[in-house]
């Protein structure tokens, strides 16, 4: 099985990612074709999106904090909230299945045994305490977000959110990593 995990970049954006991202997108494309199950979770949902044929480009508008999502199947992808961080959209590659949405994009889509998220289910209250400290006050500032609120938020969502994602990751293991090649 393959993790891929979010990173503060767009995948289309090679000069700020670096040259290491078509290594990652072969490998990507490598272990789907192999059957190997890939979870993919924001950046990693935008790399296997592109591996496999679809694009990224820019969202009509950031998705910064939590996030109800519009889910055909609840039993994998509960509603949330989720957290989100990030300013794109992915188109999906042929032959994917969108199962959630919102309005600004597609939010999980399924390829096969792999899995793809927009937002963070691995996201914790220490993580989101950082984002601001980590180059996020100033996209903050720029799209209306309250770091405090967010942070308040993120701490009331906690245990909620670890629930929901325990789920999610459950049900990934169980129906869609271990379903027939």
């Amino acid at each position: 099985m393959v993790v891929a995990l979010g990173a503060p970049w767009s995948v289309y954006d090679e000069p700020a990612v670096g040259n290491w991202i078509g290594g990652e997108l072969a490998l990507l494309r490598k272990a789907h074709h192999l059957g190997v199950p890939v979870l993919g979770i924001c950046f990693g949902a935008q790399a296997l999106a592109t591996a496999l044929g679809g694009s990224v480009g820019p969202a009509p508008r950031p998705e910064i904090g939590w996030t109800r999502i519009d889910s055909d199947d609840r039993s994998l992808i509960p509603q949330g909230p989720w957290f989100q961080w990030h300013h794109d959209r992915c188109t999906l590659p042929p032959g994917a299945v969108e199962v959630a949405r919102n309005e600004a994009c597609a939010q999980a889509f399924l390829a096969g045994r792999s899995l793809c998220v927009r937002f963070h289910p691995e996201i914790a209250t220490a993580v989101v305490h950082r984002y601001p400290h980590l180059g996020g006050r100033e996209q903050c500032a720029r799209h209306g977000v309250d770091p405090q609120e967010l942070l308040a938020r993120s701490r009331a969502m906690e245990r909620a959110a670890r629930d929901d994602a325990r789920h999610l990751t459950d049900a990934f293991l169980d129906r869609v990593a271990t379903a027939s090649a």
